[in-house]
């Protein structure tokens, strides 16, 4: 049920599954429908066109059955069947802003069924209302938990947003910091490429709030604690309240064997964030040294206590922390700023709605309370464009992803929906490629008409660097769906890769024009037409590109540019960019050169 903003056509990643969930929502309906419509009510009317109705729904004849609908809404306005069948009519027809009215309707005279919120969520998805359309899918899963449909739903939805976010963070040096960042997290902590990853992201963007503990817990895990202390000394500079760093502090003073220094440390993260003292048992290593329980005090004498015990379960450390009645009633400013995530989301809760969005979205995430954290963050979004919020975000979608993947293993009798699932887990989270192509490969066993999934299985071998299995996979799909963008976005990049420039035009022009937002297909563009001697279209796109902040880290896009403004005879702006391709080029090379310094 995923959409672009402003289509007036739904576009689905899982286009088969979304009618399958339609065709199960149709045979409920018609079951009820069928019941509701065989006695003899007073209203015979409403009955009359409210069957009729129905009939030309399941024929789709959208055009037939609205008039009639609309007429039986007007003798019944809160009828269950009545409002939801005319959202999904409305929404069929391009009508999305006048489907959510009845959707609501719907979902509020049957709060107990998952139907309207899911559709609910595919029309505020369609309208770009991203904040009201993920609390509309999380809605659908909370009343049908153990549903696979609505799992699948909620998993399809947040890895659209998770990939679209990523396009839109790689259109800034900031952003493609927090891209580098959301790459190191979804990769395992023993990874040596997390540390590569993270520092990668503290060239781009040094200020970054966490980054450099991020970096300090990774080298600890590593068991590089010497690069640890010096990375820890530098988050505590930038952030004296990062509770991360403190938390890295904890575990360089158990391995130095300070017990002191522990159990005063896992006590004052304790009295900022109880959720903060659980992540720190989490990331306690196995082989790392306990100070004796018996010798602590407060908290950290019950977390010391489970870390011996195999069978403590962490999460009951957080109700073993009291309150200090003690203190001081702060503003939210500084709670956010002193880390204490659960007091800011309980001072939030009685604000204003729209206050702080940001502050209390980062402070739901940072509880791993995603399902509320996501409209929160959305609307922060919406608001004011954010790099923080956006990473935050993207963080919030994987693990919602995720949590429906494993939903839909538990609950699905379908292994199909369960390969898709897994397949854009391993591709979309992480990176994995080649189990993307398996699970891809097994779903298209049993769907081998659906354009989506030959587009998906594209994109992993594409990704895996099969080019010439990539290019038939997207062929085939755009047999299925002459209009599958996936499809023609890796057609682009293939060949782009291969230099076929004149080849690459037609599909990067059809996709800037569905979607001029998009810096990086631009850039792609202002290339293609560059090297094809299109200089006035190289110039349209790669220029507001770069003007808005596409990262260029080597100047080679610059570069390019300037020999665009060249041999269009705009000398003085073509030395401009030049200069600028120097200055980047420079920059870059001392940051080489640097890295290489470190290294031992």
């Amino acid at each position: 049920m995923l959409t672009n903003p402003g289509a007036a056509v739904p576009i689905g990643t899982h286009e088969t599954l979304r009618w399958t969930r339609y065709l199960v929502a149709l045979a409920v309906l018609s079951a009820s429908v069928w019941a509701q419509t065989r006695g003899t009510p007073p209203d015979e009317d409403f009955q009359s066109l409210l069957h009729r109705g129905f009939q030309f729904h399941e024929r789709s004849a959208y055009d037939k059955t609205v008039p009639l609908l609309q007429s039986a809404y007007k003798l019944r306005p809160k009828d269950y069947f009545v409002n939801l069948l005319l959202g999904i009519d409305m929404l069929r027809t391009g009508q999305a802003r006048n489907a959510i009215a009845f959707l609501k309707t719907a979902a509020k005279a049957r709060p107990g069924e998952e139907f309207p919120d899911e559709y609910l969520g595919e029309a505020e998805a369609t309208l770009g209302h991203f904040a009201e359309a993920a609390a509309a899918y999380i809605a659908a899963q909370r009343v049908a938990p153990g549903s696979a449909q609505s799992s699948v739903t909620l998993a399809d939805f947040s890895l659209d947003r998770f990939a679209k976010i990523a396009i839109e963070l790689r259109g800034s040096r900031k952003g493609l910091a927090a891209e580098y960042r959301l790459q190191a997290l979804a990769s395992s902590p023993a990874n040596a490429s997390r540390v590569e990853l993270l520092t990668r992201a503290a060239d781009l963007d040094n200020d970054a709030p966490g980054i450099w503990s991020e970096i300090a817990l990774a080298q600890f895990t590593a068991n590089d604690v010497a690069a640890a202390r010096q990375s820890v000394t530098l988050a505590i500079e930038k952030d004296a309240n990062d509770l991360r760093a403190w938390e890295v502090q904890t575990l360089i003073a158990a391995n130095d064997n300070d017990a002191k220094y522990v159990v005063g440390r896992l006590n004052e993260i304790a009295e900022r964030s109880p959720a903060a003292l659980i992540q720190t048992f989490h990331h306690w290593p196995r082989e790392l040294h306990i100070p004796d329980p018996s010798t602590a005090t407060g908290p950290a004498a019950n977390f010391l206590a489970c870390l011996e015990r195999a069978d403590c379960k962490p999460d009951g450390l957080s109700s073993q922390v009291a309150a200090d009645p003690k203190l001081p009633v702060a503003s939210p400013e500084t709670l956010y700023r002193e880390q204490r995530w659960e007091r800011v989301v309980a001072h939030a809760s009685r604000s204003a709605p729209d206050q702080r969005r940001l502050q209390h979205g980062v402070a739901l995430a940072r509880l791993d309370r995603c399902e509320d954290a996501i409209p929160a963050l959305e609307r922060s979004l919406q608001a004011a464009s954010s790099t923080e919020a956006a990473f935050w975000l993207s963080l919030c979608y994987a693990r919602e992803a995720a949590n429906a993947a494993e939903k839909v293993q538990q609950a699905s009798g379908d292994d199909t929906d369960l390969h898709i699932i897994r397949g854009d887990v391993l591709l979309r989270l992480q990176g994995n490629t080649q189990g993307a192509i398996q699970e891809y490969q097994a779903a298209l066993a049993r769907r081998g008409n659906d354009a989506s999934l030959w587009a998906r299985l594209a994109e992993s071998q594409l990704g895996a660097g099969q080019l010439e299995f990539a290019k038939e996979g997207a062929r085939t799909a755009l047999k299925f769906e002459a209009k599958c963008l996936p499809a023609k976005r890796i057609l682009a990049k293939i060949a782009m890769q291969e230099r076929d420039y004149s080849a690459a035009l037609p599909y990067l022009r059809e996709l800037v024009a569905h979607d001029p937002r998009e810096l990086a297909t631009r850039v792609e563009l202002g290339t293609a037409s560059a090297q094809t001697a299109s200089l006035e279209e190289a110039l349209a796109n790669l220029g507001p590109a770069l003007q808005n902040g596409y990262p260029d880290e080597k100047g080679s896009l610059h570069y390019l540019l300037g020999t665009v403004l060249r041999r269009m005879g705009k000398s003085q702006e073509a030395e401009r960019a030049f200069q600028a391709a120097r200055e980047l080029s420079e920059r870059f090379q001392q940051g080489s050169h640097s890295e290489q310094d470190e290294r031992p």
